[in-house]
């Protein structure tokens, strides 16, 4: 089931951290609507984009999705991307935990962490 979450591109304040989970073994699609601020959408095609995860903050890269590779910037609507993690992202042998993640999208020279929070991953019971 995909996660989705509207975010405001050149907000004046820092964003609101999301806190997004899967359990290891799992897909997930995590869908990100890009806004002014106002409310109406910007466009993102061109736009580069890394969603970044970590074991803590500066920490060791667990991965990292980029356009091209993993994320997605759809054409209808214009202001969407998809990123798409797939069970060889998180190894059998990653622990459970929260990690911490990022997404950074730059466009037409202007650069903003557009959302953050905990990735927290979750062991199978099985």
């Amino acid at each position: 089931m995909p996660v989705h979450t509207t975010i405001n591109y050149k907000a004046l304040k820092l964003p609101e951290p999301h806190d997004l989970g899967i359990f290891r073994g799992d897909d997930r699609d995590i869908i990100f609507d890009i806004d002014d601020g106002d409310g109406s959408s910007v466009n993102i095609t061109g736009a580069t984009i890394t969603f970044r995860v970590r074991n803590e903050v500066g920490g060791t890269q667990v991965f990292v999705k980029t356009v091209g590779s993993g994320i997605t910037i759809s054409t209808d609507p214009n202001n969407r991307f998809t990123v798409a993690v797939d069970p060889a992202d998180i190894s059998s042998t990653q622990a459970p935990g929260n990690y911490r993640y990022d997404v950074q999208l730059s466009l037409s020279g202007y650069v903003v962490t557009v959302a953050w929070g905990k990735f927290i991953i979750l062991g199978e019971v099985a």
